[in-house]
């Protein structure tokens, strides 16, 4: 399934400003959509290894780590074991900035080095799970002790310099993820995306793969293929159609990269329908 590039978080209690789940992610099925939003999310890890990218670091994680994604941070999440499984927590920026917490102007670390929120997060855990009563003010107020813990003590400060040349690598690999999203299907090419972001050939080929260890032709090729997965699914199309609208005119090339990105030939996607 395609992700939307910027996320939009649906709250759908106004008076409870959080979205609480459970995910696996499998190996068997890679992805690397990027995304980002403005509220910050703190992820649990329970079981199996996965790599988290946080703007242009990779996190490798284990069972018990906690990472923390910050405000507007380019991220995504890839099992490394056949699968990993991990709680997400967002809290929204409104909501954290009535109890003066400034998820939008303080960086936290991403992977945080001792255990002393682990408690915190396991404490909303548990109150989500049996949902006795005020459970949700129960979370409220441990999702705020938790963030305070984190804002005292994972901090990080990072040179001017340095923060404003990654904050503009940032902004154009935004830019460019979000003029692909719109135009993946279309018969781009890199010249095309260059003009339109008035940047050389060289630089927003070097600045992607230094942001998003990937070019931008595999990224493409990942958001065709994936569009391609939805055509399959359907029953509507067969491969050869799927790979015409996907943008594809080579039908060799097509199952190839299909089989890169979901593990499975694109005919194979009919035959389990």
């Amino acid at each position: 399934m395609i992700q939307s590039i910027y996320e939009i978080h649906i709250f759908k209690d106004p008076d409870f400003p959080l979205i609480f789940h459970f995910d696996t992610i499998k190996a068997a099925h890679p992805s690397f959509m990027l995304h980002w939003h403005e509220n910050i999310e703190i992820l649990y890890f329970v079981h199996g290894q996965s790599n988290v990218t946080c703007n242009a670091q990779i996190i490798t994680t284990h069972a018990g780590d906690i990472v923390v994604i910050n405000s507007n941070e380019l991220h995504n999440i890839v099992a490394v074991s056949h699968s990993c499984k991990y709680y997400c927590l967002i809290i929204d920026k409104v909501f954290c900035e009535s109890f003066n917490i400034p998820v939008s102007q303080i960086l936290l670390q991403n992977l945080l080095t001792n255990n002393a929120p682990t408690s915190f997060f396991e404490n909303i855990i548990k109150e989500m799970q049996l949902q006795n009563s005020y459970y949700k003010s129960a979370v409220k107020v441990l999702a705020i002790e938790l963030l305070i813990n984190l804002y005292r003590n994972f901090t990080i400060t990072i040179p001017k310099e340095s923060k404003n040349g990654n904050r503009r690598k940032i902004r154009l690999v935004k830019d460019v993820l979000s003029f692909l999203q719109i135009h993946y299907l279309e018969d781009i090419t890199i010249d095309d995306i260059c003009r339109e972001m008035g940047f050389s050939k060289f630089y927003i080929c070097h600045v992607f793969k230094e942001i998003t260890r990937k070019t931008i032709i595999d990224y493409i090729n990942c958001l065709r293929c994936d569009y391609a997965k939805i055509l399959l699914t359907s029953g509507k199309w067969n491969v050869s159609e799927s790979a015409l609208l996907c943008g594809y005119h080579n039908l060799s090339y097509f199952s190839k990269c299909y089989k890169r990105y979901h593990g499975i030939l694109p005919s194979e996607e009919l035959h389990d329908i």
